[in-house]
């Protein structure tokens, strides 16, 4: 599932990816992103509420995220809407190693 939000003129102010998680047993929110001249006006509150819509009506429960740690943004967004953080891993993306947390919801 993919959901967008644009302004009345059509500018991209955000979008998700959300689904079921090949990595885990389970549905994964894969990412938000919010144009960094938007934050702050309730872009990401309104697409994650969107993606929990979207889950609850097909009975899903509890799903997962990753964030990296350096993301203070992301860690804080998702650290006041109720999610719990249940791991930190080291991980390498494009050949850089660095850490994300492992955050779970229950709706």
């Amino acid at each position: 599932m993919r959901l967008t939000t644009t302004s009345s003129v059509g500018a991209l102010r955000g979008f998700a990816h959300a689904g079921p998680s090949s990595e885990h047993d389970g549905w994964s929110l894969f990412r938000i992103y919010v144009a960094p001249d938007r934050w702050g006006e309730g872009v990401g509150a309104a697409l994650l509420e969107r993606v929990e819509s979207e889950f609850e009506a097909r009975g899903v429960s509890t799903y997962e995220l990753a964030v990296l740690t350096v993301n203070d943004v992301g860690v804080s967004f998702y650290g006041s809407r109720g999610f719990d953080r249940f791991d930190t891993e080291e991980v390498v993306l494009a050949g850089v190693e660095t850490s994300q947390h492992w955050y779970r919801k229950t709706l």
